[in-house]
């Protein structure tokens, strides 16, 4: 539910199997579908669900690239940040993980 603006947002969960480069609708003629919902000006008028043309520079594919994957993010390296060498106890190492992509890391203790 919204309440008078003028962006909705709508979520896309990807699913195993989920692949598309240059994330697009498949033409103009697309729109969007109002199953269980209703969109509506300040009049009750329902709003024209038509979706602009795919080449136009209002299109999804004109103002983000965004790219589809199913693929697991890839280690690409590891590195610690010491030169190489003996090191004891209390001395600290810290390692820097390199991915193939961008990842989120939730912990609130890594050195575990």
């Amino acid at each position: 539910q919204g309440s008078f603006s003028r962006a909705v947002s709508f979520e896309y969960l990807v699913e195993t199997g989920h692949s598309q480069t240059g994330l697009n609708y498949l033409s103009s003629g697309s729109s969007l579908l109002a199953n269980d919902y209703s969109i509506e000006d300040a009049f009750g008028r329902n709003v024209d669900l038509t979706l602009p043309a795919t080449g136009s520079s209002s299109a999804l594919l004109a103002s983000k690239m965004i790219d589809i994957s199913d693929f697991r993010p890839t280690v690409e390296s590891v590195t610690a940040d010491l030169p190489t060498g003996e090191y004891g106890a209390g001395d600290e190492v810290n390692f820097i993980v390199n991915f193939d992509r961008h990842v989120d890391v939730t912990a609130s203790d890594l050195s575990k």
